[in-house]
């Protein structure tokens, strides 16, 4: 079990952030555990901590003075205010050192909008990586969070290695030539769609790998992962739609799957989960006057999805979901349909979204032989 930090920079919004950690999450990787700090790199401390390098403060407009693996870059106003390496990394280990719970195994990685000095994707230094999150979406016909999970498994792979970097600042192990591998050096960011697009490592990337004592677990857990990603990249860009709709899957912990989807989860709160799979378990449909007399299977079935939740709470919200007088239903109804369309987009989400006229059955459209359950 490799276990991987992933850290925040104050630049980066809250909700990409999660967006990734979310992507991280759905692809199942057993063999590595992503955290999501407690630990918040606020504004001036990430100001502060940046200001000792050359004794400037980033927001100047100065040029760059310090010791790094790619020599001197000059600032560039078109780019920004970029960051140099040792000053990304320098927030890692100030990460490490206040208390984190970080062991020297661990990768701490900081995911940030800021430019760096070369204006890489990313880079490692020892057990630490910084990763470049803007810009993805004007070169990359997918959501970012793919092209950023795709870099963090990417570099849990490379930082193994220990390679050094040349005279002109790339790493050996890099082709400067794309040809769809982890390492290609992709100098353009539109270059990495074929990265992505195949989820693979070349011949000799794998041999580099082998003579560098990387564990084959841990190669096959990352290639596991950029498989996953790229069928949900691709499923997301049109590429893999078909007539049929695919299964659904209600795995042991509640959570609603699309396996032929790349494992894409949607992603709701657990009121919202009650009503779904309760209309999941009732594929002839169910009206809202008949709703009062499923009280207490909502009830029962919310118990097992919540845990440990407050009795009165669950209670009280069943009663608002079948009193007709109430608005909470349809609310719910709303924003789960929302919610698939957002994950699987319009015309696929249809199949599985909950249907019906006011005054009607309201059931989900998909056969009964398309959902399955894994028991606990």
């Amino acid at each position: 079990m490799l276990t991987v930090h992933l850290l925040r920079a104050p630049d980066y919004e809250p909700g990409d952030y999660f967006d990734v950690c979310s992507l991280l999450t759905s692809l199942d990787l057993h063999s590595l555990q992503f955290v999501v700090p407690e630990t918040i790199i606020d504004d001036e401390t990430y100001n502060d901590l940046n200001q000792g390098w050359g004794g400037r403060h980033f927001r100047e407009p100065v040029s760059f003075n310090y010791q790094s693996p790619v020599g001197k870059v000059m600032y560039d106003s078109d780019r920004g205010l970029p960051l140099s390496w040792q000053e990304l990394f320098r927030v890692c280990n100030f990460y490490r050192q206040t208390g984190a719970g970080t062991s020297d195994a661990d990768v701490v990685m900081l995911l940030t909008n800021r430019p760096n000095a070369l204006n890489w994707f990313s880079a490692y230094e020892g057990r630490n990586v910084f990763i470049h999150t803007a810009d993805w979406a004007r070169f990359i016909p997918s959501p970012p969070a793919y092209p950023i999970a795709y870099q963090i498994l990417a570099n849990i792979l490379r930082l193994q290695t220990g390679l050094s970097v040349d005279d002109h600042g790339v790493w050996r192990v890099f082709h400067e030539q794309a040809i769809g591998c982890m390492n290609d050096l992709c100098q353009q960011k539109d270059q990495i769609a074929l990265k992505l697009r195949t989820g693979d490592i070349c011949d000799a990337c794998l041999r580099q790998l082998k003579e560098e004592e990387v564990p084959d677990w841990l190669v096959e857990t990352v290639l596991s992962g950029f498989e996953k990603l790229r069928k949900q990249m691709l499923f997301r860009q049109g590429f893999r739609q078909t007539r049929d709709p695919g299964p659904v899957l209600v795995n042991q912990h509640h959570q609603i799957i699309f396996p032929e989807q790349g494992n894409l989860e949607l992603a709701i709160p657990t009121l919202h989960r009650l009503v779904y799979l309760f209309f999941l378990q009732h594929p002839e449909g169910v009206s809202r006057q008949q709703l009062p007399a499923y009280h207490p299977e909502l009830l029962a079935l919310y118990e097992r999805i919540s845990g440990l939740g407050d009795q009165q709470i669950m209670r009280q919200n069943v009663d608002r979901l079948t009193n007709r007088l109430d608005n909470s239903f349809v609310e719910k109804r709303t924003r789960i349909n929302t919610k698939l369309v957002k994950t699987l987009g319009e015309t696929l989400a249809k199949p599985y979204q909950i249907t019906g006229e006011r005054g009607g059955l309201y059931r989900i459209g998909l056969p009964r032989d398309k959902v399955v359950y894994v028991l606990p």
